[in-house]
């Protein structure tokens, strides 16, 4: 999986770690360079075998995408990434009458209510379909450790 890595320009991969807020180590991946790595907290969520499940992951710049945010929401997970560079990223703001008096020119788009109308039950199929592969681990992992 390693390879050339375009920021430090040696060989290698990215050590992707969950760390909990009492800096337990939760679940460790590694990932090729280059790769947007909002892909992989969920990832750590689903894999994760402790007792501690958390419902808040900050992430670093790489680790935000509007679907990561929205399947983030769904499964009940807080996603908190830092975000670099406030000029990649896109603010929804509910309709074209909505205005937040100093922040105003933050929201360059609207959200598309029909189209989360149409793909709706199939974004809760998704859903259901994590939930239940994690629910099928945790519980497969309390009869292996029985």
């Amino acid at each position: 999986m390693g390879e050339q890595h375009i920021r430090y320009g040696g060989y290698g991969g990215i050590a992707y770690h969950h760390i909990s807020d009492t800096n337990v180590a939760l679940f460790s991946n590694f990932i090729a360079c280059g790769v947007w790595e909002a892909v992989y907290i969920f990832d750590g969520l689903l894999q994760n075998k402790s007792d501690l499940q958390p419902d808040k992951v900050n992430a670093d710049t790489h680790g935000q995408s509007e679907p990561v945010f929205g399947l983030a929401l769904f499964l009940g997970t807080k996603l908190m990434p830092r975000m670099r560079t406030w000029n990649d990223v896109t603010f929804y703001r509910p309709d074209h009458n909505f205005h937040c008096h100093h922040i105003d020119q933050l929201f360059t788009e609207t959200v598309n209510w029909d189209l989360i109308e149409t793909h709706w039950q199939d974004m809760v199929q998704v859903v259901l379909s994590i939930q239940a592969t994690k629910y099928d681990r945790r519980l497969s992992n309390t009869f292996s450790a029985m």
